[in-house]
């Protein structure tokens, strides 16, 4: 039995908006911009817990049953620590619920379950959130394995606490520890991956209210390169998400992409912008579309810049089908075939996820179609392997990946003309994209080393018993994928700049390829900070994730 997909008890329901009303209660009303505390935390007192341990247990115990159930990752004899964590990270969680007394702390509990796999596709995503969160004044960026000061607001800057000064510390504590060893065990971040790091790292002192990452009340700050460390007490003010984004956004990578366009900064130079390959989000299929159409047309440019910056993924089909746009159907499809010969993929034989690809995955395809005829050959292997005992099957179109032959990719006249740029948000299908182009000879990688996803994919999910959010996780997991598990691709071409607009990436991007910047190309000017009220109105303080 699946527990993620449970219908949500009434009474659950009705816990959740009584407690959350109660924190609404709770939050001081009046806005003034001073110094701020965190609210008190609701349901508990000195002599009774509040209602929050059982429901995070509950939750706990469906998350685990339901991977132990349906994941390929406990059963995966290349991956033993994936099953674990399922157990002692298990442990680890349920203590931690012992002490659970609000939702911050359920919601804190959840993330350090779920991100202790490492695993890009499993995760959960809350229907509530908090509005405002605290923030010290500055924002931090991760710059040459040094913790710098990107952005400070005026109510915190000093002659010390100023843009590029040095955080050396905060309470004793390194921020790199606090980060890797700390905030990262709560976001889902990779301690090992440098995308993870420079990611998470501007948000290393925004205090969302985790029981278990208390605010540091000092910080030592260096002013400038040799200079001797300056203690700066931090003084912490409410800020909003629609104001806290960019300036962590700006942090790291800045912002990405947001358009799906062919411009030209340069005679014979093609820039090619490619936000999402998801497919079903606004009008991202017509922009994908538009991409595919205008291509062709520009075989003959000398530099050709596929600029996936924020590209989180989607649908990889759509990444061949514009790189077939550009070099040809025929061509893609012998690189597909040399790149992925050995490739084959292994399921997680079980009721749900047989249930699951039959009920709401069969139904989206024609009869007789190659992708229903598929899977339905899919879900006859899990009910056969089910009767069999067999914990993993493969289909039968995949049986002979790992006696398919070797290929060579040859030469394309436009292979050398390619640049790839991308930044630390490269995942999922955009590292597929990726995967292909690195395939083609004579193509170049620009921008920062990709984000890297694990072996395991293809997502379902359902609500947790307790209502506040969905939980995802995969049903398959690939053999010989050219990218390991959590393994990224690094550039031949790494960004030397700290700014990420697009005008400064184009000018030394086109320096760096022997071209030449078009005018008007100059960077954008630095977003402001603001210093928002220390007490955010009542009704903000939470709401439903999207709204």
């Amino acid at each position: 039995m699946d527990r993620a997909t449970r219908e949500v008890p009434s009474a659950v329901r009705a816990l959740l908006w009584c407690a959350t009303a109660l924190v609404l209660l709770l939050l001081p009303s009046a806005p003034v911009c001073g110094q701020a505390d965190r609210p008190p935390r609701a349901g508990a007192s000195a002599d009774r817990p509040g209602p929050w341990t059982e429901l995070t247990r509950r939750d706990l115990a469906a998350m685990r049953e339901t991977l132990l159930e349906n994941h390929p990752g406990p059963v995966d004899p290349q991956n033993p620590a994936y099953r674990e964590w399922l157990d002692h990270g298990y442990e680890r969680a349920l203590a931690m619920a012992d002490s659970v007394d609000s939702l911050d702390g359920m919601m804190a509990v959840l993330s350090f379950y779920t991100s202790g796999f490492e695993d890009g596709h499993l995760g959960w995503n809350p229907n509530y959130e908090r509005a405002y969160s605290l923030w010290p004044g500055f924002v931090p960026a991760l710059r040459q394995g040094r913790f710098v000061v990107d952005t400070v607001a005026p109510f915190a800057r000093s002659d010390a606490l100023r843009e590029g000064a040095e955080i050396v510390d905060c309470d004793g504590e390194t921020l790199q520890h606090r980060l890797t060893q700390r905030v990262m065990s709560f976001r889902e971040g990779i301690p090992s991956l440098e995308a993870s790091r420079v990611r998470l790292a501007p948000g290393v002192l925004v205090d969302r209210f985790n029981p278990w990452l208390p605010q540091p009340g000092h910080c030592r700050v260096r002013p400038s390169p040799g200079a001797a460390p300056v203690d700066v007490s931090l003084s912490w003010r409410w800020i909003g998400r629609a104001e806290l984004k960019p300036l962590l956004s700006r942090a790291a990578y800045g912002p990405g992409v947001d358009r799906y366009a062919i411009t030209h900064p340069a005679d014979g130079v093609a820039w090619v912008t490619i936000p999402s390959f998801a497919e079903n989000v606004g009008d991202h299929r017509a922009g994908l579309q538009r991409l595919i159409d205008g291509l062709p047309a520009e075989r003959d440019d000398r530099l050709i810049v596929f600029d996936v910056r924020g590209n989180g993924g989607g649908n990889s089909a759509w990444g061949k089908r514009i790189l077939s746009a550009l070099f040809g159907e025929d061509y893609i499809e012998r690189v597909d075939e040399a790149t992925f010969a050995h490739v084959y993929t292994e399921w997680r034989a079980s009721k749900g996820n047989a249930e699951f690809i039959e009920r709401y995955t069969l139904p989206r395809f024609k009869k007789g179609s190659e992708t229903r005829v598929y899977l339905e050959k899919l879900v006859a292997a899990m009910r056969q392997g089910m009767a069999e005992g067999r914990e993993l099957v493969r289909v039968e179109d995949d049986s002979q990946a790992e006696e398919a032959d070797s290929a060579t990719v040859p030469p394309s006249p436009l292979g050398r003309h390619v640049i790839l740029l991308t930044d630390g948000w490269c995942a999922s299908a955009c590292l597929d994209f990726a995967d292909l182009l690195h395939a083609i000879p004579g193509v170049r990688h620009a921008g920062a080393t990709t984000y890297a996803d694990a072996v395991y994919i293809d997502n379902r999910g359902g609500l947790l018993p307790s209502g506040i959010g969905t939980f995802g996780f995969s049903m398959k997991v690939y053999r010989h994928r050219p990218r390991g598990n959590n393994e990224p691709y690094r550039p031949d071409l790494p960004y030397p700049g700290d700014r990420w607009e697009t005008g400064r990436l184009q000018a030394w991007l086109l320096r760096a390829a022997g071209g030449r910047a078009g005018p008007g190309q100059a960077a954008g000017s630095a977003p402001g900070a603001p210093c928002p009220a220390t007490s955010p109105p009542p009704a903000a303080a939470w709401r439903r994730s999207g709204d």
